[in-house]
C-alpha cells in the first residue's frame, strides 16, 4: 500500500461508491451534498485549499498476497485534511 496526493479521477471514482444519501452522511458529515457530483464534491471539501490523498494498495484483487503477473492497483480510500 501507499500513500500519494489524491487527484481528480479519485473523486470521480468516488462518488460512485455511495448509492444513497445517508451512506454520503455517514461518511462524509452533514457538508456533503448529494447525490454526488465531482464538480459539487470538490466545493464541500475544499478541494482548492486542503491537501486531500489516496491509500492505494498495490497488489491484485483476488490474490491473498499481492503476488499476481499482472497486478491492477485497486483504491482504497480518499482522505481529506488540510
Amino acid at each position: 500500500m501507499k500513500i500519494r496526493p489524491a487527484n481528480e479521477q479519485d473523486l470521480a471514482e468516488l462518488s460512485g461508491w455511495f448509492l444513497t444519501e445517508s451512506e454520503v452522511k455517514n461518511w462524509g458529515g452533514p457538508s456533503i451534498h448529494f447525490p454526488l457530483s465531482l464538480e459539487q464534491l470538490k466545493i464541500d471539501i475544499e478541494w482548492d485549499v486542503a491537501q486531500s490523498y489516496a491509500l492505494v494498495a498495490t497488489g491484485c484483487r483476488g490474490s491473498p498476497h499481492g503476488k499476481s503477473p499482472n497486478p491492477i492497483p485497486d483504491q482504497i480510500g480518499v482522505e481529506v485534511g488540510s
